[in-house]
């Protein structure tokens, strides 16, 4: 609206103009961007015409053809400008429900299920009767003498690492098995710690870009650049529900350590 005032006030809204897109243009859909670009500089182009033919002496004609070249040009750039301002303000307003959509989602997929806790035990069990059952070993039992240890001064070439475990073999096959759901039900405990927190989406608007356990701050940006390539809904709120169950895996992981 400045720049209807006077010529020279349309090089300064111009340049505020590209402060506020460097920080947008990251979040921007591709067409949005090309249509303020394109604008700006018809307003630019049109704007210099004109000084210059008013400073030339330019026939009354020519200066009233490059003033509604302006004209037209600021109307352009108003037009890119607005449909700019209305998706972001949408995606301000998107993002937030995505992101619960997506810990709905985590609470359904993950929290909910019921065969988490149920489908390790039958792992652990496999492991435990390959271990024993399946070898013909009898199950230690708390009588059990203890072996002896080797002293730190014999001479042993035996080390872990020289153990080569066969990863097609089917104990290999219970092992990683097992692993993969002690995974899934430590996701369920965590999650479900994540998931008590989140209460509400209201809760998700006032903590989730503050959560630095989480990095709530990079998820955002994910789902800010998930919105601007256009994708839909359920697949933006699939993809932000995995990278929330990464950081979840890392949190349980570590959560010894912390």
């Amino acid at each position: 609206a400045q720049a209807d005032n006077s010529l020279e006030q349309i090089d300064q809204v111009l340049a505020i103009m590209d402060k506020v897109l460097e920080k947008m243009i990251k979040y921007l859909p591709t067409t949005l961007v090309s249509a303020l670009s394109s604008a700006q500089k018809k307003l630019e182009d049109a704007k210099d015409k004109l000084d210059a033919l008013i400073k030339s002496g330019a026939s009354a004609a020519e200066i009233a053809a490059a003033q509604q070249a302006v004209k037209d040009a600021k109307g352009e750039v108003k037009t890119a400008w607005g449909n700019a301002l209305t998706y972001w303000k949408n995606a301000l307003i998107k993002f937030v429900k995505i992101l619960w959509e997506s810990i709905k989602k985590l609470k359904t997929d993950i929290v909910d299920s019921n065969t988490a806790e149920a489908d390790f035990k039958v792992a652990d069990q496999a492991v435990f009767d390959a271990m024993f059952s399946g070898q013909s070993l009898e199950i230690p039992t708390t009588n059990t003498v203890a072996p002896t240890l080797i002293s730190d001064e014999e001479d042993t070439e035996f080390n872990t690492e020289t153990i080569v475990i066969d990863e097609t073999s089917t104990f290999a096959l219970k092992i990683k098995l097992h692993q993969e759901k002690k995974r899934i039900f430590k996701l369920k405990w965590i999650a479900s710690v994540f998931i008590a927190y989140y209460l509400s989406e209201s809760k998700v608007q006032e903590a989730f870009s503050s959560d630095t356990k989480i990095k709530g701050e990079e998820i955002i940006e994910f789902v800010f650049l998930q919105l601007k390539d256009g994708l839909a809904d359920a697949v933006i709120i699939e993809a932000t529900k995995n990278k929330i169950i990464d950081q979840l895996i890392l949190l349980a992981d570590n959560f010894k350590k912390d």
